[in-house]
């Protein structure tokens, strides 16, 4: 076991051999131990003269001891108590930040995600609406860039498959036979028709129509300056496509304007002086024309727009064409004609409204819309629904019972109705392809 001695400070027990105490880390004062094997070898090696080791004597006998060793305990318990404060306020103030810092990140956590939520929201709704206008821009434009592409390519038959079956075609109504007809004789009288169109601006109307506008920028012939004309389409989703149901440009707009105006303030109206009813209004002043309706003898008469020639251009509530003046009368008042043929309609419905019989009318069947005529019975004015006229009963009778054997369901309570010449038409069905234009007794030969 190895020797040990007393610190002289601290009071602990260490070993002999120590320099400095492990516990109060003082140093020790050097001591000379002399060993008793060596001290004659020491002795003859330093010449005879014998080392003398410092006689510290017993240290606790120091009337100091007890007081020195209490001061030194007391500095190692203040020295410990300082040391395990250190270590509490060490930890306490760690725990302390990491309490602030979950806070704090649970707060900006949740005002994060509440303004991420917001902000993914808002930018959804943004998208979502960018996306309606977008698509609904896009379907103008790209169905007006179509139209455009017809033109260039000049193949008429093309712009059927794009217009509505009723078109208000330059403040006219038009079907999509008579609009292709128009555009291939425009295409053969200026072989050389260029059109280019740019700069659209889109506008959405409340009953869900589109309506794009643009510049047409038009060239006839290679002599002639291109001519820049801003133009318009209006489009509809019907029966679940995009079809322009108008168009036309604003020059055509402002001088049709003009021409009303004239004509509104004229005295003479045209009438009808057929003895056998009526007067065919045609597209193109031939007879071979399409015929856009019909102007009854002893009815309304028709505003005048030019009457050069044989042909005569007028306009009856939104019909214009052009009607053979040997069959009528400017007049300034209405012209009566007796004896007029009596015509005989077959009749589906009647109502007292013009917009009633406008809405049955639009759910029947394609190719079964009616003539809308505006007549008088007991004393009140109804609207009916007319498919065909004859020229006798039996006919009439005869195209009923046929038609009840093909479309009972509409037919069932058909009957006909008497007229001295033909009814007031107020509204004419559209013409399909292949339609004759109607079921009119074809008594007059223009």
């Amino acid at each position: 076991m190895s020797e040990t001695k007393i610190c002289p400070y601290c009071g602990n027990e260490i070993l002999a051999v120590a320099k400095k105490c492990k516990f109060c880390k003082q140093w020790l004062p050097e001591e000379n131990i002399v060993s008793d094997n060596n001290s004659n070898d020491d002795a003859q090696t330093n010449g005879g003269i014998q080392n003398n080791s410092i006689d510290t004597g017993n240290i606790k006998d120091d009337p100091y001891y007890d007081l020195f060793v209490a001061m030194n305990k007391e500095i190692q318990n203040k020295k410990v108590k300082k040391g395990l404060m250190i270590t509490l306020c060490i930890i306490a103030l760690v725990v302390v930040v990491g309490l602030v810092t979950m806070l704090v990140t649970k707060e900006s956590g949740t005002n994060s995600s509440n303004k991420t939520e917001q902000s993914v929201t808002n930018s959804n709704n943004k998208t979502e609406q960018s996306v309606k206008t977008i698509t609904t821009n896009d379907i103008a434009i790209e169905l007006a860039k179509k139209w455009d592409d017809v033109h260039t390519s000049k193949k008429a038959e093309d712009f059927i498959n794009i217009y509505a079956p009723q078109v208000k075609y330059y403040q006219q109504t038009y079907t999509p036979e008579m609009i292709v007809k128009s555009k291939r004789d425009l295409f053969t009288k200026t072989p050389n028709f260029l059109q280019m169109i740019s700069n659209f601006e889109v506008t959405n109307a409340s009953d869900g129509s589109i309506k794009v506008h643009f510049n047409k920028l038009v060239q006839t012939s290679p002599k002639e300056d291109r001519k820049n004309y801003p133009s318009y389409l209006v489009i509809k989703k019907i029966k679940g496509n995009w079809l322009i149901v108008e168009e036309s440009d604003d020059v055509t707009d402002a001088n049709l304007a003009k021409k009303k105006e004239a004509v509104s303030v004229g005295e003479e109206l045209v009438y009808s002086i057929a003895d056998d009813g009526y007067v065919n209004i045609r597209y193109f002043p031939d007879a071979d024309s399409d015929v856009v309706g019909v102007l009854a003898t002893n009815l309304d008469g028709a505003k005048l727009i030019s009457n050069q020639g044989a042909w005569w251009k007028v306009r009856i509530g939104d019909v214009e064409g052009y009607v053979n003046s040997k069959y009528v009368k400017l007049s300034n008042t209405p012209v009566k004609i007796n004896g007029l043929p009596t015509v005989y309609y077959v009749v589906l419905q009647s109502h007292s409204t013009l917009d009633s019989a406008r809405i049955h009318n639009g759910w029947l069947p394609d190719g079964m819309e009616c003539w809308i005529y505006k007549c008088t019975s007991n004393g009140k004015t109804v609207y009916r629904l007319c498919d065909g006229c004859f020229s006798t009963r039996s006919n009439a009778q005869a195209a009923i019972n046929k038609w009840r054997s093909m479309e009972a369901h509409w037919y069932a309570n058909a009957w006909i109705w008497e007229s001295e010449g033909l009814g007031d038409c107020v509204e004419c069905p559209p013409i399909y392809e292949g339609d004759d234009g109607g079921n009119f007794p074809p008594l007059t030969p223009e």
